[in-house]
């Protein structure tokens, strides 16, 4: 009885990779569907495509990743695409997310989300906000271009600790941080670190 008891708990913490392909050959078709079904410390692994969605982590604390992840392919950075369509920030960690990370992707053609109260958008690629401790968000092997937004055209990070690692920001427009704003409101117990 014991040994089933220890065996069920064990499985319970086994974390899931949601595969997604757009041509329907994997799972899910649709990145945020995967993201739904996911849990804390799972892997959405996405296969080459452009992915026209605005996608939202909803809180959970996962791995969001191109074949580069598994791989060790770089090329597949510019094979996978996420495509925010001109319709708000291509990829939103704002619902009190702990730690998480995206891996291996392009992310372009966003333009941030508007917040009425400070009429202005921010995060046209990555918006990144309201995160809780540990505040750990990680942006590995990415390109991030072609974004737009009042602050932060391609990467909007605020009060967390942020590590980019072989990503490239260009071509991105803000009125404030075209490539990236970082906005910890002057407390140093945050850290934004390149590799």
């Amino acid at each position: 009885m014991l040994i089933a008891i220890i065996l069920g708990t064990v499985s319970l913490c086994v974390a899931l990779t949601y595969r997604v392909a757009i041509d329907g050959s994997q799972a899910y078709t649709s990145v945020q569907q995967a993201i739904a079904e996911c849990a804390d410390g799972d892997t959405v692994l996405v296969y080459p495509g452009r992915y026209q969605e605005n996608i939202s982590f909803m809180g959970k604390n996962i791995t969001l990743a191109s074949l580069e992840l598994t791989t060790g392919d770089l090329q597949y950075k510019y094979s996978t695409i996420l495509d925010g369509d001109q319709n708000g920030s291509v990829i939103l960690i704002i619902n009190q997310e702990r730690n998480v990370s995206i891996r291996g992707f392009t992310i372009t053609n966003g333009t941030g989300t508007y917040y009425s109260n400070r009429d202005q958008s921010f995060g046209g690629g990555v918006n990144i906000a309201l995160m809780q401790a540990p505040r750990k968000a990680r942006i590995t092997n990415c390109l991030i271009t072609g974004n737009q937004a009042t602050r932060g055209g391609g990467v909007f990070a605020g009060r967390c600790h942020l590590t980019l690692s072989g990503t490239t920001i260009k071509d991105n427009i803000a009125v404030i941080g075209g490539g990236m704003e970082v906005d910890n409101n002057y407390i140093s117990e945050f850290t934004t670190t390149f590799d």
